[in-house]
C-alpha cells in the first residue's frame, strides 16, 4: 500500500470557504494535517493544535481500528491502532467548521512492479510503487544508480532526470541512456528499499524459441534439443536428473543440449533467456522398448553419412575407413524374392542384399551386383528373420547367421573379395552414395520393417551372437561396438540416433520423410 496525503478535494469560493456538495464549510486552521504513527518506532501517538475557530469541536475517526481520535480544548491527540493502513480524522466546530488529518499507521516494506529491466539506449519505463512509507506525494523517495560504472544513468526530475508521470508521483519513468548494466536503489523515509536490475542492451532481443517440445526417449534412447532463437544468455536446469542425463555438448552463447535417458520416468528441461527473462520447458517422457519395428515400405530406407562424422571427429577416423573385420547384425522382415532387395551396406564397396542372377530368395554379401557368398536355403518372403554378416578383409571370409545358426555358404564368381579394408566414409564419387538401411544407392529396396542394426568392428563368436540375439539392445560400452540403433520411436519420426557415442544418427529418406507405421516382429 502507498500512504500518501491528498489535498483537499473542493472548489472554493473564496480563500476562506470550502464547497461539499450544497453546504460550503469554513476551514480550520491545524498545526499539521498529516500524521504517521509507527509503532515499531515508539511513536503511537501525536497532538495536532487547533490553530484557527471558535467554540466548540469534535472529532472522528473513520476508522478507528486504524486510528483514534479524542480531543481536549484545542488539542487533538490521534492514538495508534490495531491495523495498518491510511485513514482520516474529521474535525468539526461549530457554524460548519471542518478540518481533515489524513493518518499513515504502521510500516511497509517498499514494492514495485518490476525488479528487472532489459532495455535499448534511449528507451523510457514505468515502474509503478506498489507500497511504501512517505508522506505527500512521495517527496522522500530516494533514487539512485548503484554498481554503475558510468555506462548507464537512472534520471530524476532536472538533477537526475527519472520523470514523474502522474501527479501523485505513484509512479516513475526509467530512461537509459548507453549500454550496460547497474542497479536502481530505491530508499523511503524508514529506510525500506529495493532494487531495480537494469540492464541496457544496443541490440534487438529475440524471442527464445527452441526446437523441441516434448521429447519421447525409448529404453536407452538419446535425442537433442536446441536453442533456434534467443540471445546468448541461458540458464538451463533439469527437473529429475535421475530420468535423463542432459549435456550441453555446444556452447554457452549456442547450447545444443544431448539427451540421454537413466530410466523411465518423465521430467523437463527448462531453459531461461537471462537477457529477456523467457522461459521454455520441454517435456522428456522416458518409456520402456515395447520390441517393434519401424515400416520401410518401398519408397523409404535411412541413410548415415559416416563422411560427415569423419570430418566432426577426426581422431575416429581410422574407426571407419580402416576396418579389416567387422560384423553386422540386423533384425528385420525381409521381402525376399524382391529382386536385389538391400538390407544394408554401400554401393561399390559390400552390401547385404538378395543375390542377382542366382535367386532372389537367397541371401547374400555381395559387391555392387555380384555376391561373393550366398546362402543357398530359400527366404520366406515378408517374414522376420535375424541375420549376421561376420566378414574378415585379412582372411577373405563372411559367415552368414539367420536367427542365431551358422549357415553353409556357397562362393560366387571366384575370389572376388576387395582388398584393404572396409571404408564407410567413401562415397566412390557419388555425394549420394551414403551408408544405405533398406536400400542401396542405386535402389533396390527393402520393402520390409527392421527392428534393430548393429555394427562391430570386430568379428563376433559364435556364441556373442546366440547372445546377443536374444538382447533388446547390446550395451553401448562393450568393446568394438561401432554403432548400434534401436527403430522404436514416435510416429513420424524422421530420424534415429545411436544408442552409443557418438550418436551416429539414421536419417529416414524418400516418401514423406518419417516413419508412419510400427510393427511387432512375428518369427
Amino acid at each position: 500500500m502507498i500512504c500518501f496525503s491528498l489535498g483537499l478535494v473542493s472548489c472554493s469560493n473564496s480563500e476562506n470557504d470550502l464547497s461539499y456538495g450544497e453546504i460550503n464549510y469554513t476551514p480550520i486552521k491545524l498545526s499539521t494535517d498529516h500524521v504517521s504513527l509507527y509503532e515499531e518506532d515508539g511513536q503511537t501517538s501525536q497532538t495536532v493544535l487547533i490553530k484557527s475557530g471558535e467554540g466548540t469541536f469534535s472529532v472522528k475517526s473513520e476508522n478507528e481500528n486504524i486510528a483514534k481520535a479524542t480531543i481536549k480544548d484545542k488539542n487533538i491527540t490521534i492514538n495508534i491502532g490495531k491495523k495498518s493502513g491510511a485513514t482520516t480524522v474529521i474535525v468539526s466546530g461549530e457554524n460548519n467548521q471542518r478540518g481533515e488529518i489524513t493518518i499513515n499507521s504502521g510500516i511497509y516494506g517498499l514494492t514495485v512492479d518490476k525488479t528487472s529491466l532489459n532495455m535499448k539506449p534511449g528507451e523510457k519505463t514505468t515502474v509503478k510503487i506498489l507500497s511504501g512509507n512517505f508522506n505527500y506525494a512521495g517527496k522522500e523517495l530516494k533514487v539512485e544508480a548503484i554498481n554503475d560504472a558510468g555506462d548507464v544513468s537512472t534520471h530524476f526530475d532536472t538533477k537526475t532526470n527519472v520523470l514523474w508521470p502522474d501527479p501523485e508521483r505513484t509512479s516513475m519513468v526509467i530512461k537509459a541512456l548507453k549500454a550496460g548494466k547497474t542497479t536502481i536503489k530505491i530508499t523511503d523515509t524508514k529506510g525500506k528499499t529495493c532494487e531495480i536490475a537494469l540492464n541496457v542492451l544496443d541490440i534487438e532481443l529475440n524471442n527464445l524459441a527452441l526446437s523441441k517440445s516434448v521429447v519421447n526417449l525409448y529404453g536407452i534412447g538419446n535425442d537433442d534439443v536446441d536453442i533456434v532463437n534467443g540471445n546468448a544468455d541461458y540458464l538451463w536446469t533439469v527437473g529429475d536428473k535421475s530420468i535423463v542425463n542432459v549435456v550441453n555438448t555446444g556452447t554457452e552463447a549456442k547450447p545444443h543440449f544431448s539427451l540421454k535417458a537413466q530410466k523411465i520416468g518423465s521430467t523437463t528441461l527448462t531453459v531461461t533467456d537471462n537477457l529477456t527473462g523467457q522461459v521454455k520447458t520441454v517435456l522428456i517422457n522416458v518409456l520402456a522398448y515395447s520390441g517393434v519395428g519401424a515400416q520401410l515400405p518401398s519408397d523409404k530406407w535411412l541413410s548415415i553419412d559416416f563422411k560427415s562424422y569423419a570430418t566432426t571427429y577426426p581422431d575416429k577416423v581410422d574407426n571407419w575407413t580402416k576396418i579389416p573385420e567387422f560384423t553386422w547384425e540386423i533384425e528385420t522382415r525381409y521381402n525376399a524374392g524382391n529382386s536385389g532387395s538391400t538390407l544394408m551396406g554401400i554401393e561399390g564397396q559390400l552390401l547385404a542384399r538378395a543375390p542377382f542372377n542366382t535367386n532372389n530368395k537367397y541371401i547374400s554379401m555381395s559387391i555392387g551386383d555380384h555376391p561373393i557368398v550366398w546362402v543357398p536355403t530359400e527366404l520366406s518372403n515378408n517374414k522376420w528373420y535375424r541375420f549376421v554378416f561376420v566378414v574378415s578383409y585379412t582372411n577373405k571370409t563372411v559367415d552368414i547367421y539367420i536367427n542365431g545358426e551358422k549357415q553353409s555358404t556357397q562362393k560366387a564368381g571366384g575370389d572376388t573379395f576387395p582388398n584393404g579394408g572396409m571404408n564407410l566414409t567413401s562415397l566412390n564419387g557419388n555425394e549420394n552414395n551414403l551408408f544405405g538401411i533398406g536400400r542401396a544407392c542405386g535402389g533396390r529396396y527393402m520393402n520390409g520393417a527392421i527392428r534393430y542394426v548393429r555394427m562391430w568392428t570386430r568379428c563376433l563368436t559364435e556364441k556373442e551372437i546366440k547372445d546377443f540375439d536374444n538382447q533388446p539392445y547390446v550395451d553401448p560400452s562393450a568393446a568394438n561396438l561401432l554403432c548400434e540403433w534401436v527403430f522404436e520411436g514416435d510416429t513420424g519420426a524422421s530420424s534415429f540416433s545411436a544408442l552409443n557415442e557418438p550418436y551416429f544418427k539414421a536419417f529416414v529418406q524418400g516418401g514423406d520423410g518419417g516413419i508412419d507405421t510400427y510393427e511387432t516382429p512375428n518369427f
